[in-house]
């Protein structure tokens, strides 16, 4: 199984690599794993729900060259500009979605990879984490998402050195390819927030308390329209998930779940963050508030699950102080601190991995099903049990 192979020549590398420190070859090997990362998302053939209907969309809707005018590309349209005029592009030069496809594959993990490598301490145990959380989302379905958090991390180097114009032009870029980069119009203004007692004390106590307003006084959907975030396009779409049944609500609201979530979810970054501090790596300096964004938005996911793609926004940084903690494995002797590092990988994995082996209430199906098996461009093949899934969500 391609999947497989991908992680145990992971760990491979991260023992040569990361562990052992071996420098030669370090570079080749992982330009190597990202030819691999890229293919497997470029070639990739109806594995996805959202790419099925980027697919759909690209056929049925994405105008070419002869039909551009500020209408059509600016304010008629119903995707972001920017998505639209690169898709746009590359119909018209190519004809064809899987070219679209592979070109967004390649964008997004030079990003990426690039940003692990500059930022991290472990780059490989880095790409692993991303590979088993982030890279599905990313690569199979948040497309236009996944673009505009590449054009967000480029403008991040931008905002760590203080150069604001440069930024906000990353920032602008990326608001172009998904509203949900407005949020980084405000991050110059949060650099202040450091990951402290306080902030812990603010984080533990939004996540009990905005869940039992949620559920004992008056939903979310309805507190968003209250305070009138209907009145744009985010707004009225964000209210519009909350109201949702499907990425509205949770089900299960006992205590001992929210406290499964807490400890699968909140706890891990926050002792990350004060690992970091204790190994004085500091590769990511000042940017204690964007793993508190994380971790707020991780906060705000249990009472609204769409919230999830607003910590997807912010995970990058928090797979950094993942990777960086390892420190703790691979060069501290206190078992203490090993168990902890463990504690917290496992957390990580339960959250993100595990997820692909949990069962959907709708269909009945795995999570898994929209990932294998592995079908390729080449031979378009099509799985059953996952077209029945696409079919009932979209068709």
């Amino acid at each position: 199984m391609i999947y497989i192979s991908v992680i145990l020549s992971l760990l491979l590398l991260i023992y040569i690599f990361d562990y052992k420190k071996v420098r030669k070859n370090k570079q080749l090997w992982y330009y190597l794993m990202l030819a691999v990362f890229v293919a497997i998302a470029g070639f990739r053939y109806r594995l996805g729900m959202d790419t099925v209907t980027y697919e759909y969309e690209f056929y049925r809707n994405t105008i070419c060259f002869s039909e551009w005018n500020w209408n059509s590309v600016f304010v008629e349209t119903d995707r972001d500009s920017g998505y639209l005029i690169l898709t746009s592009v590359i119909k018209s030069v190519f004809g064809v979605w899987e070219v679209a496809q592979f070109i967004i594959a390649l964008i997004v993990n030079v990003v990426i990879f690039r940003f692990f490598y500059k930022n991290t301490i472990c780059p490989f145990v880095a790409i692993l984490l991303y590979f088993c959380s982030l890279y599905y989302d990313l690569n199979f379905e948040t497309l236009r998402q996944a673009l505009s958090l590449s054009l967000f991390l480029l403008g991040y180097e931008y905002l760590m050195r203080k150069k604001f114009f440069q930024y906000f032009l990353f920032v602008l870029l990326a608001i172009a390819f998904h509203r949900i980069a407005i949020l980084a119009l405000f991050l110059p203004v949060f650099k202040f927030v450091k990951m402290n007692t306080y902030s812990i004390a603010i984080l533990i106590f939004l996540f009990f308390v905005v869940e039992i307003v949620n559920v004992y006084f008056f939903d979310v959907s309805m507190m968003l329209s209250l305070l009138g975030a209907e009145t744009n396009s985010v707004g009225d779409k964000l209210v519009s998930y909350a109201a949702s049944q499907r990425y509205g609500r949770l089900d299960d609201h006992s205590i001992v779940n929210f406290i499964n979530i807490f400890v699968a979810t909140v706890f891990p970054g926050i002792v990350c963050a004060f690992i970091d501090k204790r190994s004085n790596s500091h590769i990511l300096k000042n940017n204690e508030f964007l793993l508190f964004f994380y971790l707020l938005s991780v906060v705000m996911t249990v009472a609204v699950p769409i919230f999830y793609r607003v910590s997807q926004f912010f995970l990058p940084f928090y797979i950094v102080y993942m990777a960086n903690a390892f420190v703790f494995i691979f060069v501290k002797r206190k078992y203490f601190s090993k168990t902890l590092v463990l504690f917290i990988v496992f957390c990580f994995f339960y959250t993100y991995f595990l997820r692909f082996f949990r069962r959907s209430e709708e269909t009945g199906n795995r999570f898994l099903v929209r990932v294998y098996p592995y079908y390729t461009v080449f031979t378009k093949e099509k799985d059953p049990e996952r077209e029945k899934v696409y079919n009932y969500y979209w068709f």
